[in-house]
Order: structure tokens, then C-alpha cells, then sequence
């Protein structure tokens, strides 16, 4: 396992020679990405089979952005998306066999085993060399024992407790924002309407909004 530590405020790694290095967020970019085609998806089959399991809505304008690394994929959006790939999520948040890329995973903590992460991401071990790693945490997780004590098993409830909480949270926050957007969109097309609009420019104004409103709700 080699880390390459990152000195603070440097934006730099400490060693010459060490490899180029991206952050998570583009990690889960070029997988979702990777792992879409790899399954035959067009952009449209995927956002469809991601509102079809009640994943994510999104418009594939919105996924282009998250596949690009123009906008970040939420928690729940990352746990949609795995849904629908058919894949664990630890699948999207460590590199592919082919990548050649470290992963920074915080300012002082650059990763380019991608083994070791993987363990680590799946709660199989902790990653070596950080020693801002707590050891405890992962008792009873590794690949042989996964949650096979009382603590295990506890650790693994909570956490998927807090998971379920955040998840309602933000679909939530996503309805009701959704809710007062289109309402504020509908109301303007009536004003159009009865300032004399055509039925072609109502029709582009609320088509126009729904691409704002895809591009701007996670």
C-alpha cells in the first residue's frame, strides 16, 4: 500500500515522483459512466431505469453534468444509481482495473492501491498508512466475519439507519422544492397565456424551465 501524503495547503503531492491524482467525486464520474455503457444504457434508458426502481428523476442533461464532473452526485443519487447498475456502491466510488490514477480522499491522504481502498471502502479493513483511521471500527467487518458480533451488527444497523434518514430527507427537500418550482412555472405560463402568447412559446418557456429546473435539483 503506498499513500502519498499530501502537505497541507500545498496542493501538491510531497513526493516527485508520485501519481496523478483525482478527487472522489471524478472517480464516481468516470465509473457511473464506465459502468453505464458497460450495460448498454443510452442516457435516456438510464434515467428512466432510475426513476423506474424510484431512484433519482433526472433529466439526462443533469446526468451528462454528474458523468462530466460538472455537478457531484448526491448520497442518495450514488445509492440510485448503484441500484440500477446492478452494482454494490463501493463499485462507483473506487477505480476501475484499467485506472492509473491515485484517489484523494482528503488534503493529506492520496491513495493509489486501489486494492486497499476498495477494502476499505467495503469496511473490510482499514486503509494503512493514515493513522487518522480508527482500528475498532472495523472489528468484526473483515471479508471472513462481516457482522457477525453484536457490535458488527449494531455499527451496520446505525449506519444504515442514518442512510435511510438522509435519503428521506433530501427526496423530501427534492418534492417540495420540485413542487414550488413548477407551480411558480405553471403560474407564469398563464400570465403568457393571457398576455397573448402563443401555444409555441408557452410550450418553449415551460420546456425551458424544465431543463433549468433538472439542472439545478440533485
Amino acid at each position: 500500500m503506498k499513500l502519498v501524503h499530501m502537505t497541507r495547503g500545498s496542493g501538491a503531492p510531497s513526493e516527485s515522483n508520485a501519481v496523478t491524482s483525482v478527487s472522489v467525486a471524478v472517480v464516481v464520474a468516470r465509473r457511473l459512466k464506465e459502468l453505464r455503457r458497460q450495460r448498454g444504457h443510452t442516457a435516456q434508458q438510464f434515467v428512466d431505469r432510475c426513476a423506474e426502481l424510484g431512484g433519482p428523476r433526472l433529466s439526462t442533461f443533469v446526468l451528462a453534468n454528474i458523468e462530466t464532473g460538472r455537478r457531484e452526485a448526491s448520497v442518495s443519487e450514488l445509492l440510485g444509481f448503484a441500484l440500477a447498475l446492478g452494482v454494490p456502491p463501493a463499485a462507483l466510488l473506487t477505480p476501475g482495473p484499467d485506472d492509473t490514477f491515485a484517489v484523494r480522499i482528503a488534503e493529506q491522504a492520496v491513495v493509489n492501491d486501489r486494492e486497499a481502498l476498495d477494502a476499505w471502502v467495503r469496511g473490510r479493513a482499514p486503509l494503512p498508512g493514515y493513522e487518522g483511521t480508527a482500528q475498532d471500527g472495523f472489528t468484526g467487518l473483515n471479508e471472513g466475519a462481516a457482522a457477525t458480533t453484536p457490535d458488527a451488527r449494531a455499527g451496520l444497523q446505525a449506519a444504515l439507519g442514518r442512510l435511510v434518514v438522509q435519503f428521506d430527507q433530501e427526496m423530501t427537500a427534492f418534492a417540495e422544492r420540485t413542487r414550488d418550482q413548477y407551480s411558480a412555472a405553471l403560474a407564469e405560463a398563464a400570465e403568457r397565456v393571457a398576455d397573448g402568447a402563443t401555444p409555441a412559446e408557452v410550450v418553449a418557456a415551460l420546456e425551458g424551465f424544465r431543463h433549468r429546473v433538472g439542472a439545478t435539483n440533485p
